[in-house]
């Protein structure tokens, strides 16, 4: 195993060329959203490798985040499940279809959420990562 594909951004790199135009969103961002988005971005996406890689000598393991965000829907602020649902769905499609050499995905858990700093709705699911 070539032990630079445990690098955290070799990793992200990894995860943004596997999403990226796959149908889930055009605004994919990596590590932290921008301080300031766009009121014309509906949904955009996060990769989060902090949870980090540990090396088992023969093969690397651990887990990402991604975040789906959609902003709410009107005056109410009434979760769009709609588009979160599409991310998502095109998210596990993606990752079914993920025939990398290198690298192995399956996911261990979803969970939603409020970011109430952004006011916006958010889907995350967790991936297990392997590192062959």
């Amino acid at each position: 195993m070539d032990r630079n594909l445990m690098n955290i951004s070799q990793v992200e790199r990894f995860y943004k060329m596997l999403f990226y135009k796959k149908g889930i969103t055009d605004n994919i961002f990596v590590g932290n959203l921008p301080s300031t988005l766009a009121t014309t971005m509906t949904n955009m996406m996060l990769i989060d490798c902090s949870v980090g890689i540990s090396d088992l000598h023969s093969h690397g393991s651990g887990s990402v985040n991604v975040y789906l965000y959609a902003r709410p829907i009107g005056t109410s602020m009434e979760k769009d499940i709609k588009t979160l649902n599409a991310m998502e769905n095109a998210l596990s499609s993606t990752l079914n279809t993920n025939a990398s050499p290198n690298y192995s995905v399956d996911i261990n858990w979803h969970d939603c959420g409020y970011d109430t700093n952004r006011n916006l709705h958010y889907d995350v699911v967790n991936i297990k990562t392997t590192i062959k």
